[in-house]
């Protein structure tokens, strides 16, 4: 909020949501719905108020931006449904912002933005999604004609041995196997 810009705070935590200044301001001239003397008096009433104070500041400064400025190869594996990808987004951004949040805060959280998001933004999340979809699925596809076709070289190099060697019966890593491990599991790192 601008008219705080210079509000020296001194990076200090408030030990009651009263000496909030920022709060105050809020019950004050931007939601004064709220009884005052009850919030000084009655604890769940100043929870409420205090969550409510809260909910505002996220749907005023924190929602993301739209459209997202998303790289399609961050969010291959987030293409479960369009709130996936828009929550994983969300995420994202608040990080950005420095701002942490317990999973089930960001949860609650991203639930809370997206029933209100418009269906235009909704549209784009479910776009992105599909997009991601095909892209995981051209990933994997590749990936295992990959490995396919180096199980079946191995397998030719097997037939092609005279000899039997006494290790025969341990489990061996081949080249092709950590190829495969490598690039499966680069596909899944986000």
């Amino acid at each position: 909020m601008e008219i705080f810009k210079n509000y020296n705070l001194d990076n200090q935590p408030f030990k009651h949501p009263l000496q909030n200044p920022f709060f105050r301001y809020y019950l004050v001239h931007i939601n004064q719905s709220y009884d005052l003397t009850k919030i000084c008096n009655d604890q769940l009433y100043l929870k409420n108020a205090y969550d409510d104070y809260f909910n505002h500041l996220i749907d005023e400064c924190y929602r993301p931006k739209y459209p997202p400025d998303i790289k399609v190869e961050d969010y291959v594996l987030s293409f479960d449904s369009p709130f996936t990808v828009y929550q994983r987004y969300l995420m994202k951004y608040l990080e950005k912002l420095e701002i942490r949040l317990s999973l089930l805060e960001l949860s609650s959280l991203a639930c809370r933005l997206w029933d209100s998001e418009p269906q235009e933004v909704i549209f784009h999340y479910k776009k992105l999604s599909v997009q991601l979809k095909i892209l995981y699925d051209e990933r994997l596809k590749k990936l295992l004609s990959n490995d396919s076709q180096n199980i079946e070289q191995s397998s030719d190099d097997y037939d092609n041995t005279d000899s039997v060697s006494s290790n025969d019966d341990k489990c061996q890593c081949t080249d092709s196997d950590l190829d495969f491990s490598t690039n499966f599991f680069s596909i899944q790192v986000v």
